[in-house]
């Protein structure tokens, strides 16, 4: 359910109230009638702004899909409803999230919603036991200065997809941005009353690392490294960088330290986060990858010019679903400086690792070094996300569902017509009434204490 700050609020304020009236009551500073009818006015105040403090689903939508939750640790990041609505001419799909986007560019939702609108996995584009006809991808940053709604349509000649409509004009954003409407002509993805199967595929990011650029002479550190995640034996060593914090949401997903070490057969690289890495989520993925260009001539004029002259890369995937399984692959770069063309070497499982801390290791004779040789470090801008399927398994949403297709959406209520929606109507009541509810506070503070009066003189 969606809370509302203000109404809970209000209600607390209200619960204050009536305990400080009924402390009168009992002081005798308001007289029986008004104080029973005030109180009585309070509690349907508080009952009707706990009410408006949640909101169950959107005016005329259909709950058709509510995900498990998958990552506890942000709640902008993760999925909390599929909603349906269906008009003559078009369909409207509301995405809901747990909590709204921090305010910055460095934060991506980025949604794709796959459809098959004639129900043949024959036909389109097969993914997940479904012919994919069409797709909706959906794309917005964290501070709104970028946005994107596009639909697109399996093009079966090309066998590509092909972009067919601008859905941007057409979508509604929450101010807060915690979920978006994206509104579809029935005729563009030929829909039938025979329904439809679809899934979504939602990417959540976040800008874990701007790009860095760091130089370390093999031998500068020499250490004993064993790569399991755990940072103890790197002892009191020096972060070879430390990044300015920037306050990002999970902590978890931004680094803030780097560490280069080296013994005589590995060159060792530790990476530390602002908050403890999650080991397990119970659905979905989550997804941190690590580039790591390294040029080991240490001249921009050889190697991939793009970043550094590197000459090699390790590429590390450090990913958790319900286990982690951690990653290394290693590329040497085959190009001509300008063009990316790279060559796997070489890729072994348990060179990487993490816990409290993610660690790997890059062998020296993979990249040809020696002792004093300096080498420069590149790693550019990383981004680290959320990805998972809507449905939590490998099939796919149907609408309408045996439900919706019996029952149609909710149409609105005469006080939802005449006030715009209901919401509304029990704002003003509520307003209504708290008012009515100080007004009476006021004149009974007004009205004197009634004195005793005083037992006659005896003659």
């Amino acid at each position: 359910m969606l809370v509302q700050p203000f109404f809970l609020l209000t209600s607390l304020n209200i619960s204050f109230y009536i305990l400080e009236l009924l402390i009168k009551i009992m002081e005798e500073k308001i007289k029986s009638f008004e104080a029973w009818l005030l109180v009585s006015m309070l509690i349907l105040a508080g009952f009707l702004t706990i009410l408006l403090s949640t909101v169950s689903q959107p005016q005329g939508y259909t709950l058709i899909y509510a995900p498990p939750r998958a990552y506890n640790a942000s709640d902008w990041m993760d999925i909390k409803a599929v909603y349906i609505k269906e008009t003559q001419d078009k369909l409207y799909f509301y995405i809901e999230y747990y909590a709204p986007m921090p305010n910055s560019s460095e934060y991506i939702h980025n949604l794709f919603l796959y459809m098959d609108t004639d129900r043949n996995p024959q036909t389109g584009s097969l993914a997940y036991d479904i012919g994919r006809d069409f797709y909706i991808n959906i794309g917005i940053t964290g501070n709104n200065d970028s946005s994107w709604a596009n639909l697109y349509k399996w093009d079966p000649t090309a066998k590509g997809w092909k972009k067919l409509r601008d859905l941007k004009p057409d979508m509604k954003l929450a101010p807060s941005l915690s979920y978006w409407e994206v509104p579809i002509n029935k005729e563009d993805i030929a829909y039938s009353p025979t329904g439809m199967d679809f899934y979504i595929s939602a990417h959540s990011s976040v800008l874990t690392i701007p790009a860095t650029k760091i130089t370390y002479t093999i031998g500068s550190n020499n250490r004993q490294i064993t790569v399991d995640g755990n940072p103890g034996d790197w002892g009191t060593a020096t972060p070879t960088l430390s990044l300015k914090p920037r306050g990002i949401n999970p902590p978890e997903l931004e680094i803030s330290a780097i560490y280069l070490a080296n013994d005589a057969e590995n060159l060792y690289v530790r990476v530390d986060t602002r908050g403890k890495p999650t080991q397990s989520i119970p659905t979905g993925t989550l997804t941190r990858e690590l580039y790591i260009y390294i040029d080991t001539d240490n001249s921009n004029s050889t190697g991939y010019k793009t970043y550094s002259g590197a000459d090699y890369y390790a590429y590390a995937t450090l990913n958790t679903q319900i286990l982690k399984y951690p990653n290394i692959y290693y590329y040497k770069y085959t190009g001509t400086g300008t063009d990316s063309k790279w060559q796997q070497v070489s890729s072994t499982p348990q060179n990487a690792d993490f816990n409290t801390v993610f660690e790997l290791k890059i062998p020296l004779s993979l990249l040809g070094l020696k002792p004093q040789q300096k080498i420069t470090i590149y790693i550019p801008e990383q981004r680290w996300f959320l990805h998972r399927l809507v449905p939590k398994t490998v099939t796919s949403i149907t609408y309408p569902t045996q439900q919706t297709a019996t029952t149609p959406a909710t149409q609105p209520s005469i006080i939802a017509r005449l006030f715009g929606s209901e919401t509304l109507f029990l704002a003003l009541v509520t307003t209504i009434i708290i008012l009515e509810a100080a007004a009476i506070t006021y004149l009974a503070r007004k009205q004197p204490r009634h004195q005793p009066q005083p037992p006659p003189q005896p003659p």
